[in-house]
């Protein structure tokens, strides 16, 4: 127990709290064995010993530097790493690795085309020193390819990190803004609820307490009134919090517009106008939130749709985009909650790949007709950004 602790303690220190990092950077320093294997063979005295050694300890102090920083701050363990194997190349071939850990840095810089430009100016430090000192194929052979291929492969892996950053950011802003006004609308419907009766009940107690000399009957009529309305408002602010347990289909679909437009999604709502029940409010709106949190997350779409219909056999509500469509093993926790619940109400879920993915809710129509009309009414909203 002692020693995990210790080791945890080691980790830390030298690495980031990171759940998609784990330990993986130490595995990535297995490339320094290409430059150690040269060593006896290159190495002739004491000095050359000293100079690569020493480029190897400054090399992991950069090296573990680099996990801690973003942005441009990361040029300057970048720049450091470049020259270490622009000064142990000459003599080590095996430097062309320190090259190739400054363009797996080079993701985690800025943008692409930063990266990107980054990436050149390296290759092109090495291309010149080898060509300058006529160094070896060995070195500038495999650090051309793996100085291009790594740092291209880093730099798609580090936008795609900024990317999900960025989008959680927006989710926990959008979660925060719901929250805000969901307080606020419950502090709204209390107050507008409650400031009546307790005006009434305070009215009716100061008249029970006039009327308790002149007219005794009167005034126990008076305070059994209030002891009635004092129940019948306990009752509705029970019912009015109980109904707060679920945000509603209407604030979950602003919710969805928020959250698509962040991440650059293009959503197009028609909802027919039908009268929904609070079960089926509640159902749709957990299935809503799901497939919305699907798309925004796995699907790569650039528009999606989301369509709510009723006729006389039954509700439907069809989520569909024009992403990457299903995969083949689609069905997770999420889809499988959604399935569950959807027949738990009686329902349906049917899954569709056509040029993208599409998701079909059903719910069994309700024995009255609905009275509402069947014209739909269509709201865009264009993706900022």
């Amino acid at each position: 127990m002692k020693a995990e602790k210790k080791n945890r303690r080691f980790r830390l220190g030298l690495l980031p709290e990171d759940g998609e990092l784990g330990w993986t950077p130490y595995a990535w320093l297995i490339y320094l064995a290409l430059f150690i294997v040269y060593l006896p063979v290159v190495a002739k005295t004491e000095t050359d010993w000293a100079l690569s050694i020493g480029g190897v300890a400054l090399f992991l102090v950069l090296y573990f530097t680099g996990y801690w920083l973003r942005d441009r701050r990361i040029l300057w363990v970048i720049a450091g790493i470049t020259i270490i194997g622009v000064v142990l190349a000459p003599a080590n071939p095996g430097a062309c690795v320190f090259f190739i850990y400054a363009a797996a840095f080079a993701g985690l810089a800025g943008p692409p085309r930063l990266s990107a430009a980054v990436i050149a100016l390296i290759t092109a430090v090495l291309a010149g020193e080898a060509w300058l000192l006529g160094l070896s194929p060995a070195f500038w052979i495999p650090g051309l390819i793996f100085t291009v291929v790594i740092g291209g492969v880093n730099s798609h892996f580090g936008e795609a990190a900024r990317t999900r950053a960025k989008l959680q950011r927006a989710e926990e802003e959008i979660e925060r803004l719901a929250q805000l006004a969901e307080r606020e609308r419950i502090a709204r419907d209390l107050h507008d609820l409650l400031g009546h009766t307790l005006s009434l009940i305070t009215l009716k107690s100061e008249l029970a307490g006039k009327l308790v000399a002149k007219d005794p009957e009167r005034a126990v009529a008076e305070i059994r009134a209030v002891e009635r309305i004092s129940r019948a408002a306990m009752a509705e602010v029970r019912q009015t919090v109980a109904g707060y347990r679920t945000i509603g289909f209407e604030a979950e679909l602003a919710n969805a517009k928020l959250a698509t437009s962040a991440a650059g999604i293009a959503l197009h709502c028609a909802t027919a106008k039908v009268a929904l029940a609070p079960q089926e409010s509640r159902v749709l709106s957990q299935v809503l939130r799901e497939a919305v949190t699907n798309i925004v997350r796995h699907s790569g779409a650039t528009q999606c749709s989301v369509v709510l219909e009723r006729d006389s056999k039954e509700l439907r509500l069809i989520i569909s985009d024009n992403g990457c469509g299903l995969a083949e093993a689609s069905e997770g926790h999420g889809i499988g909650g959604m399935r569950k619940r959807l027949e738990s109400a009686g329902g349906s879920l049917q899954l569709l790949d056509d040029g993208g993915a599409r998701l079909v809710a059903r719910l069994a129509g309700r024995d009255q007709p609905s009275t509402a009309g069947t014209t739909l009414k269509a709201v865009g909203t264009e993706a900022q950004g």
